[in-house]
């Protein structure tokens, strides 16, 4: 696969994760379409799969995630709460680096954090929506310009040691607290 096309890709994953950090459910099928693209590539990761299975099942999935809130328009906050929910267990996941786990148990863990953040959204729906979803495109960010960038950087996306999880970790929490300021800024609430 040429660089170009994996660059291309990188800058795609990278404005999404920046419209769905900064603008949040205010662009609710847009961010659908981010949590779903997120979700699907990153499982498919790490899940062990290459790099045109996670593209591929990164596609699908945030074109899954956009009909789906397109249909169900009165549970589209469920939907993206969840989609949200799960980029967000699956950025620790990929810091953590739960190899021992198996496909199963990762899958299960993943689920269970879509699901109750989902049902979180449903209760506290304007604070849980922002902060869910600057950490979902945060993540986005981090994944997407990974893979624009140099070698050096991939830590970000894949840290191979404590310090890079670390650094990783900050990087994720900055860009999402960022973004959350934005859209709390933006919806003039207060939480």
């Amino acid at each position: 696969m040429p660089n170009e096309w994996l660059a291309g890709w990188g800058a795609l994953v990278a404005v999404l994760g920046l419209l769905l950090c900064f603008v949040g459910g205010r662009a609710l099928r847009a961010a659908a379409f981010c949590a779903g693209l997120g979700v699907g590539s990153s499982l498919a990761g790490l899940l062990g799969a290459g790099l045109p299975v996670r593209l591929l099942t990164g596609a699908l999935s945030g074109l899954c995630a956009l009909l789906l809130t397109a249909l169900v328009v009165g549970t589209a906050l469920f939907v993206v709460g969840a989609l949200a929910g799960g980029a967000v267990a699956l950025a620790v996941l990929r810091t953590v680096r739960p190899e021992a786990w198996g496909w199963g148990v990762t899958v299960a863990v993943v689920a269970l954090v879509a699901l109750v953040c989902a049902i979180g959204v449903l209760r506290f729906r304007r604070p849980l929506v922002q902060v869910l979803t600057a950490l979902g495109g945060a993540s986005l960010v981090l994944l997407g310009v990974t893979l624009l960038g140099p070698a050096g950087i991939a830590f970000l996306n894949d840290p191979g040691t404590a310090a890079e999880s670390i650094a990783a970790t900050a990087a994720l929490l900055a860009l999402a607290v960022g973004g959350w300021l934005v859209q709390r800024r933006r919806a003039g609430t207060r939480l």
